[in-house]
C-alpha cells in the first residue's frame, strides 16, 4: 500500500513539473507577443492571434485536471500515516504547489495588465475617431 502512495506522489510531482514547464512556455509566448505588439500599433491583433498559447490551453487544462484528480484520490484513498511515510515526496509536492501558485498568479497579473492596456488603447482610438 505504501508503494502506491509513493507512485502517486511521484506521478503528481511529475505532472506538477510538466505543468510548470507549460506555464513557463505560455508566459514566454505572452511576453514575446507583448514585445512584438509594443513595436506595432495593432496590438489587438497580436494578442488575440497568439496561436502557441491557445494550443497549450487544452494541454494545461488536461494537466491541471489530471493533477487534481490524483491529489484527490491520494488523500481520499490513503491514511495520513501512509502519506506521512513519504514525507520527502510530500514536501516536494508542497514546494511545487507553491511555485505553481506563484507562477499562476504572475500570469494572471500579466494578463490583467494586458486587458487594461487594451481597454486604454480602445478608449484612445475612440477619442481620436471623434475628431
Amino acid at each position: 500500500m505504501a508503494d502506491s502512495v509513493k507512485k502517486a506522489l511521484v506521478e503528481i510531482n511529475t505532472l506538477s513539473r510538466q505543468l510548470l514547464s507549460r506555464i513557463s512556455d505560455v508566459q514566454q509566448s505572452l511576453n514575446s507577443s507583448d514585445d512584438n505588439s509594443s513595436d506595432d500599433n495593432s496590438s489587438d491583433e497580436k494578442v488575440t492571434s497568439d496561436k502557441p498559447a491557445n494550443i497549450n490551453d487544452g494541454e494545461l487544462n488536461s494537466l491541471i485536471l489530471q493533477r487534481q484528480t490524483l491529489i484527490t484520490q491520494l488523500f481520499e484513498n490513503n491514511s495520513t500515516k501512509l502519506i506521512q511515510a513519504e514525507l520527502p515526496l510530500l514536501n516536494e509536492l508542497v514546494t511545487l504547489d507553491a511555485v505553481l501558485s506563484s507562477t499562476s498568479q504572475g500570469c494572471k497579473n500579466f494578463l490583467a495588465q494586458q486587458v487594461i492596456k487594451l481597454k486604454k488603447n480602445h478608449k484612445m482610438a475612440n477619442s481620436y475617431q471623434k475628431y
